[in-house]
């Protein structure tokens, strides 16, 4: 976590508002739960996007825990759920960017084992 106070909070916010982005459009759709649609798993990356197009990172101008959080269920959105990402090119930025980092580079390495991708 930054130094920065207003950089900390804004990083906890998204953590716990994960559910609004992919969180619960994603599980909804995974487990075929009767509020799945593909629409409000658009909406919620159409709102990831614009967060993205505005900053490198979630909360800002630096890594933090919010793109940790974020980035596996990205990584699934398309693996698992065969999802197209490519009309949301921030978010594909974003994510080329972490998986410079070996962590999210071998997880996503994880995932593309697991489910193909």
């Amino acid at each position: 976590m930054r130094a920065d106070p207003e950089a900390r909070a804004l990083a906890r916010l998204l953590v716990l508002r994960f559910a609004d982005y992919p969180g619960d459009p994603y599980y909804d759709l995974y487990f075929d739960r009767p509020a799945a649609s593909a629409t409000h798993l658009h909406e919620a990356l159409v709102g990831l996007e614009a967060r993205l197009s505005s900053s490198p990172y979630l909360a800002g101008e630096e890594y933090s825990l919010a793109d940790i959080a974020y980035v596996p269920w990205i990584y699934r959105v398309e693996s698992r759920l065969r999802f197209d990402l490519s009309p949301y090119p921030a978010i594909g930025e974003w994510a080329e960017r972490l998986a410079e980092r070996p962590a999210v580079a071998a997880e996503r390495d994880v995932v593309a084992a697991l489910f193909g991708r």
